[in-house]
């Protein structure tokens, strides 16, 4: 049996675990492990003691930053190298992270080369007995961006893959859409904030800027719209979904 590196990802995000998939298709020799909730991320890096682990800090039980300071105290998990892989790009954050003991802070939308990078700086383990040496596509309405396109259609693979990356985003956003109008309608602004969040995430890993540009909006405002302001952000996000869908499947699905 050959032998493999085991990366361990511990994310909700459906859409971003597939996006990762594929980026980890490029890599046989690499076998990925998923973990939707921060505990059970633990769990298994305790088990299976993966060769890296990669963290979002935005889970549904227990946020990113518990889980590896968890991973640091746990004498089993102290040594594996974690990198965080996060939307939140603020430079205090960053350097929290790293200090908290952090390899290294990916922030999304992912640098495709980046996060190969950092896979392949994990050694292969050695079998037992082996030698040492066995070792411009934005859609109709200017929704996507171009870089984050070209870089998933650089993954290859076959036209389904591809559709079923578009189809997976598509059932994802338009659940968490849903989701997201009842918690602003309903006064939710923890649960709205969250789920901006989440769509914003997602949004930004398929290159869908606009459409993540107004999820932003809504996680930075959600407590201070007023009833009109909520309406039109609420128009406008399902009609620029439609256009992102849209030209995602132009994009990335054509038929």
């Amino acid at each position: 049996m050959v032998a493999a590196r085991t990366v361990l990802y511990i994310e909700d995000n459906p859409v971003n675990v597939l996006l990762v998939e594929r980026v980890l298709a490029r890599r046989p020799a690499t076998r990925l492990l998923v973990a939707t909730r921060g505990d059970q991320g633990v769990e298994l890096a305790v088990t299976h003691h993966p060769d890296l682990i990669l963290l979002d800090l935005h889970l549904p039980d227990i946020g990113g930053e518990h889980v590896l300071g968890r991973l640091r105290a746990e004498p089993v998990t102290q040594d594996i190298p974690v990198v965080v892989v996060s939307a939140d790009a603020m430079a205090d954050n960053i350097a929290r992270l790293r200090a908290a003991g952090a390899l290294d802070y990916l922030t999304k939308p992912f640098d495709l080369a980046a996060l190969l990078a950092v896979v392949d700086a994990i050694p292969i383990p050695q079998s037992p007995g082996a030698t040492d040496t066995a070792h411009n596509l934005a859609g109709p309405t200017g929704s996507l961006d171009p870089g984050q396109i070209a870089d998933i259609r650089a993954l290859g693979g076959e036209p389904e893959e591809l559709r079923d990356l578009v189809q997976t985003y598509e059932r994802a956003t338009g659940d968490g859409l849903d989701q997201l109008v009842g918690a602003l309608v309903a006064g939710n602004i923890p649960a709205a904030t969250a789920l901006a969040h989440k769509l914003k995430g997602s949004s930004v890993s398929l290159g869908a800027t606009r459409l993540a540009a107004l999820f932003a909006d809504i996680e930075g405002h959600a407590a201070c719209l007023t009833s009109e302001q909520i309406n039109q952000l609420c128009l406008d996000v399902a009609e620029e979904f439609r256009c992102t869908a849209t030209a995602l499947h132009a994009a990335l699905a054509p038929s």
